[in-house]
């Protein structure tokens, strides 16, 4: 059922879920981080694409983090981190995944085949 959606509207739909939830005005979050371990060729930084949701500051920083598994579970320690220092009160952080969406690489001999070769395979 969710093979064609994307991770990034994944992650926006479960961040205004969450804001709707708890009531948080987007104006109290002072940041935005967000794990993905395979990034989309489309949207390469995640947080930063749901930092644009309309309830959020467009001042609102965000980042995008890749520590393998542990990318979402990251990404909230930073975000724990990051209050527990005073440099943050209220901070959006989780992590998102869609593997119906990664890009797939060749290798460079692959990428040297003439585009008229991959016509023929196509018709075939």
């Amino acid at each position: 059922m969710l093979r064609d959606v994307l991770a990034v509207d994944l992650a926006r739909h479960a961040a205004r879920d969450l804001l709707l939830r708890t009531g948080i005005d987007g104006a109290e979050i002072d940041e935005v981080i967000w794990g993905q371990v395979v990034p989309s060729v489309l949207t390469p930084n995640v947080a930063r694409e749901m930092s644009l949701l309309p309830q959020l500051p467009r001042s609102i920083s965000a980042y995008t983090l890749n520590r393998a598994c542990a990318s979402g579970a990251q990404a909230v320690t930073n975000a724990a981190d990051q209050i527990g220092l005073g440099h943050a009160d209220v901070i959006l952080a989780g992590g998102v995944e869609s593997l119906s969406d990664i890009p797939i690489l060749h290798s460079r001999r692959m990428s040297r085949i003439p585009p008229y070769l991959f016509a023929e395979i196509d018709r075939k």
